[in-house]
């Protein structure tokens, strides 16, 4: 969803001064040459997106649910701009800056069309070439490694974060992993129900479910002593996936992307499978 308030003369603009608490839209932003001048969490967002990185004059507004609204005011946006998620940053709250709110999600999860659709709704604010300019590269990037990926898309592959040693997040086909997987012609081992975000949380027993012979992609971050308890787990032990051969570790990729984050994991995945890089726990 995309609602545009009072937008007449911002449409064209180039120098538009925004701030958001949305890391799919900021990300995105940044991807597109537009960061923003205000972020929420900005310290979280490096550790949990890193890239595409935030320059160092992008401000920290404080948490993202509960943002400094007197920085924001010192900021002076011209445009607020949030997923309904985080809509009660109302530019009501900031003289003289519009609000409009741009949705990655949906309510089924993420979708490839609906964040290209939603890629053009934002670079409508900052100039629709630097959105086609990011929309082409992603689809030229996915073309080009789906082909290197080809010799390894017999197997299917399971995109998991531990929550501790016993529990974590397995990720369906609506979610950002899951959308990036099928523009990289990859089969995701996860076809139950999931939630709106994508994820359905599952115990360790149940990861000897998935068929014989996945592939497990865990991706950060994860809690400092999961590796050491795994080690010591019978179970896990038990399972295929504690043999290097049958796992991939992965740097923290957004599991609540837009774009970027589907290319950054495709980057990510493409370097791990072609043994260019190996990842630690």
């Amino acid at each position: 969803m995309i609602a545009l308030l009072c937008l007449p003369v911002l449409l064209q603009a180039q120098n538009i001064k925004i701030i958001s608490s949305d890391w799919a839209i900021v990300e995105t932003l940044v991807a597109m040459g537009h960061a923003p001048i205000g972020v929420g969490d900005k310290r979280a967002y490096q550790r949990w997106v890193a890239q595409p990185a935030l320059p160092p004059s992008t401000v920290d507004i404080g948490l993202r649910a509960q943002p400094n609204l007197e920085l924001i005011r010192q900021l002076r946006p011209d445009l607020v701009v949030n997923s309904s998620w985080f809509m009660q940053l109302q530019a009501r709250a900031i003289p003289n800056a519009k609000s409009v709110s741009i949705d990655f999600f949906t309510s089924q999860g993420i979708e490839w069309h609906h964040s290209v659709a939603q890629t053009r709704a934002l670079g409508k604010l900052i100039g629709q070439p630097a959105a086609e300019t990011l929309i082409q590269q992603a689809m030229q990037q996915f073309s080009h490694q789906s082909k290197q990926l080809a010799p390894h898309a017999k197997r299917p592959y399971a995109i998991v974060q531990f929550i501790d040693a016993r529990h974590l997040r397995i990720y369906g086909n609506n979610s950002m992993y899951g959308q990036a997987l099928t523009q990289l012609r990859l089969r995701n081992a996860w076809n139950m129900p999931t939630n709106a975000w994508g994820f359905s949380q599952i115990d360790l027993l149940q990861l000897s479910k998935l068929p014989a012979n996945t592939r497990l992609i865990v991706v950060h971050p994860h809690p400092a002593n999961v590796a050491q308890q795994l080690q010591k787990s019978a179970l896990w032990q038990r399972l295929p996936y504690s043999r290097s051969v049958n796992q991939i570790v992965l740097p923290a990729v957004w599991s609540f992307g837009a774009l970027p984050s589907m290319q950054r994991f495709g980057n990510e995945l493409t370097a791990s499978l072609n043994g260019n890089k190996v990842g630690t726990w």
